[in-house]
């Protein structure tokens, strides 16, 4: 475990799950003063910090049906591209440069990688989405041709997330990036989801 100026982060989680944890109140508040970025009055910044923690949280130990885990991965997904646009996160001097984020590979569970790089994270956000999605449809009954309509949807769904996370978020990726996240996983997992 490391622990920087309020920041703490934590080895990767089993089963291609994220986590990270933000620590309040622990030193100076250190990499969000970084750059030229204006902060929020402090109470309304770890009113935001909490929100984030609780969704991530939401990510990291999921609860109820599928459709409320795809809402909460969703959500978060949302929070992480607000953020991106208010705190650049990467190991650039200019950036805050002391948060990572540690994710299992979903393919080798006992190789975990770690980045100082929001796209991983979103990157990762993404591929559970469309794991998520993928298994939605392994679970309508496809007997009939009504279910078998809304599982085709979801894994078309399913293969368009793949196929976003290859073009759009995967390229942002700093390398070495995991087996999923490359190119040939990504468009594998889209051309399945497809097939099926």
């Amino acid at each position: 475990d490391l622990a920087h100026d309020g920041v703490q982060v934590l080895r990767p989680e089993p089963r291609g799950v994220l986590r990270v944890v933000l620590v309040v109140g622990r030193g100076p508040a250190g990499p969000l003063h970084a750059g030229h970025h204006q902060l929020p009055p402090l109470q309304d910044a770890l009113e935001d910090v909490k929100a984030v923690a609780k969704a991530r949280e939401q990510v990291v130990h999921p609860l109820g049906s599928l459709e409320l885990q795809g809402e909460a991965l969703q959500r978060y997904y949302r929070m992480l591209c607000t953020m991106e646009s208010r705190f650049p996160i990467s190991r650039e001097k200019t950036h805050i440069n002391k948060l990572a984020f540690s994710w299992t590979n979903s393919f080798k569970e006992n190789q975990g990688v770690r980045q100082h790089n929001l796209n991983f994270e979103k990157a990762a956000v993404a591929f559970n989405y469309g794991a998520l999605l993928s298994q939605r449809a392994l679970d309508v009954d496809r007997t009939t041709d009504d279910g078998v309509k809304v599982a085709c949807k979801f894994f078309q769904e399913a293969a368009g997330v793949f196929a976003f996370v290859k073009d759009h978020i995967s390229i942002k990726v700093d390398s070495p990036k995991p087996v999923d996240l490359s190119l040939e996983a990504s468009k594998m997992l889209e051309h399945i989801m497809l097939a099926q």
